[in-house]
């Protein structure tokens, strides 16, 4: 609730309202049971966050439907984890687009970028797809909660992404004029 912000009085609400979330959000992803993300409608900001917390997300397959992270548009960041997640589920690389630029994608695109697992054909299709993989699934965790998890791509440090996130400061000021704060603060946070 973008409204809510507004009626905060101190910065350091904002900060205790995103801690709860982002703790409760990985209370939710590591309850020991299998969660679907069964996405009838649009997931952005806050929504996306939720479905990154599931195990599995599978969407209606229909143009209208919408994923990602608008808040930087808005001079916000995730605060749900969401940008964690994400350079956990995708890498480095592949999630800077979603949160340094607000990609909305729809179904399609993001079931090939890894952002959801499958799709849907109706309502009805979707849950029992949904039934199904948790029948099939019953001990599931999130693939960066696996012993031995990497980062995909590489973390920081890695000998592909060095060069890159040397110039990617210049690059995002280059491309922003420095009008979206928001901006440099994912960045610094996804490669932290």
């Amino acid at each position: 609730d973008i409204e809510m912000l507004f009626d905060l009085s101190e910065s350091k609400e904002a900060f205790y309202i995103s801690e709860f979330c982002k703790k409760w959000m990985l209370e939710f992803e590591t309850l020991g049971v299998p969660i679907v993300a069964a996405l009838n409608g649009s997931a952005l900001g806050a929504g996306m966050e939720l479905a990154l917390a599931c195990h599995y997300r599978l969407s209606v397959n229909n143009p209208k439907v919408k994923f990602g992270f608008p808040e930087v548009t808005l001079g916000l960041l995730p605060g749900g984890g969401g940008i964690t997640r994400l350079v956990r589920l995708l890498g480095l690389e592949k999630a800077m687009p979603f949160l340094l630029e607000g990609h909305q994608i729809g179904p399609d695109k993001a079931k090939s970028d890894g952002l959801i697992h499958d799709t849907a054909i109706d309502l009805e299709d979707l849950y029992k797809k949904s039934r199904e993989w948790i029948f099939n699934n019953p001990e599931s965790e999130q693939p960066w909660h696996k012993k031995g998890a990497k980062i995909p791509g590489g973390g920081p440090q890695h000998p592909s992404l060095v060069n890159k996130l040397i110039f990617a400061p210049i690059l995002l000021q280059k491309k922003t004029w420095g009008n979206y704060p928001a901006a440099k603060a994912i960045m610094a946070s996804a490669v932290e």
